[in-house]
């Protein structure tokens, strides 16, 4: 019986091994995780977009807050309330958030042309006055909530009315008295676009950027001397580490206990960020008891520990040495673990719907470079287990915290004065 032919030649079997050497390479090829941005200027407006996003189009109209410590302003607060009223009218899809240092207008819409058609509104949303009627009933519904929460105020609240007071006069802005006088003025300095920054995702933006120019007309010019969105602030603007025990100028019967500690930390737009965040998420892990909370801003953040069940004022103080023990007994290997985790929750979530304009929205009102995201992932990536530690060990000092005055302090000190 005659041998079988073989099923291929040895030329087909060298192209076969070739191509399979290819495919292999190709696939072994790292991909990197983080999409890519783009940024451009519009009407003097600087415009951070992306074409990576496979979710509906998306823009997002940040607005730079006057400088703030941990928490918005009343007026703030009431500005993005008749809003929400406001906008609700439409048949549009807006949507209003407040940060702490900004208000944000986020449209959507199922196609680029239906998002394009919205954009004429804008002006009109955000700049018309309000009626005095609103006006007045917003403000009479937050002096009632603040009645019913005048003995249990926010510790939060508390905590930023403390940083406040620590500002000089010029940079204190919230006012001491809400009016309707105030809201309207925020109103007036808020939407325009020296305080504005925008983000925009998804396939088709053409039709989009068009409309927005045109809609971005309505909005005045650039003002010549403008207070710069994330305008770099002075060391003097914060409370000093070293004179964390310096009491303030008019005492008042605010309960700050559960507020142990604050901690001025690196801003958005320091190459120190990263670290901050990964810090804040060890010193979490390493201090049960209490509550860790970063609240971010361009050039300082706040680390906030909250301790309900505090019973010394000098609680925190107490505690770490106990931290600083912990830290010891910690293996280099969770060390590494913070690290590696932060980046895989991030890696994760941008494959969320809306995660990636949230992201550009960040790097867009910040000004962050546009590899701001693969900077992140290097910055906490290259940092050694010593280093973490050591950086850790430096947090981990008295001195390096702002103890707020508690209300058996505030009184005494009231009590004290002649």
């Amino acid at each position: 019986m005659a041998p079988r032919p073989p099923l291929f030649s040895r030329r087909q079997l060298n192209l076969i091994i070739f191509v399979t050497a290819a495919v292999i390479a190709l696939l072994s090829v790292p991909t990197s995780p983080w999409p890519e941005f783009q940024r451009s200027v519009l009407r003097q407006v600087p415009l951070s977009y992306s074409t990576a996003s496979a979710q509906p189009p998306e823009l997002r109209l940040s607005f730079a807050l006057p400088q703030q410590t941990l928490l918005p302003a009343d007026a703030a607060e009431l500005l993005q309330l008749l809003l929400e009223q406001r906008l609700a009218q439409t048949a549009s899809a807006f949507k209003s958030n407040l940060h702490r240092d900004r208000l944000t207008l986020t449209i959507t819409a199922t196609s680029p042309a239906l998002l394009a058609l919205a954009l004429p509104q804008l002006a009109p949303l955000l700049r018309q006055p309000f009626e005095p009627e609103a006006l007045i009933q917003v403000i009479k519904q937050h002096r009632a909530q603040q009645h019913l929460d005048r003995n249990q105020p926010s510790p939060l609240q508390s905590a930023d009315d403390w940083l406040q007071e620590q500002l000089p006069p010029s940079k204190n802005q919230k006012p001491n008295n809400l009016t309707d006088a105030a809201i309207t003025q925020l109103q007036q300095q808020l939407f325009n676009r020296t305080q504005l920054r925008l983000s925009l995702t998804g396939s088709e933006l053409e039709p989009i950027t068009a409309a927005l120019s045109a809609a971005l007309e309505q909005f005045g010019p650039i003002q010549s001397d403008p207070e710069q969105p994330n305008e770099k602030q002075s060391d003097q603007e914060h409370p000093s580490p070293n004179n964390t025990r310096a009491t303030t100028q008019r005492p008042s019967a605010i309960d700050l206990s559960p507020v142990a500690g604050l901690q001025p930390l690196a801003g958005r737009q320091s190459p120190l960020f990263p670290q901050a965040v990964l810090l804040s998420r060890l010193l979490e892990a390493l201090t049960p008891e209490a509550t860790l909370r970063l609240y971010s801003g361009s050039q300082t953040s706040w680390l906030v520990w909250l301790n309900p069940l505090q019973t010394s004022s000098h609680w925190l103080e107490e505690q770490i040495t106990q931290i600083q023990q912990r830290l010891a007994a910690m293996k280099d290997w969770e060390l590494e673990r913070a690290g590696d985790d932060l980046l895989d929750q991030l890696e994760q979530r941008l494959e969320e719907p809306g995660v990636i304009a949230e992201q550009l929205e960040v790097i867009a009102f910040y000004q962050l470079p546009l590899d701001y995201l693969p900077q992140f992932e290097a910055t906490i990536a290259g940092l050694t287990r010593a280093e973490i530690r050591q950086q850790l060990l430096g947090l981990l000092q008295p001195e390096r915290f702002s103890y707020p005055p508690t209300l058996a302090t505030r009184l005494n000190n009231a009590a004290s004065k002649p």
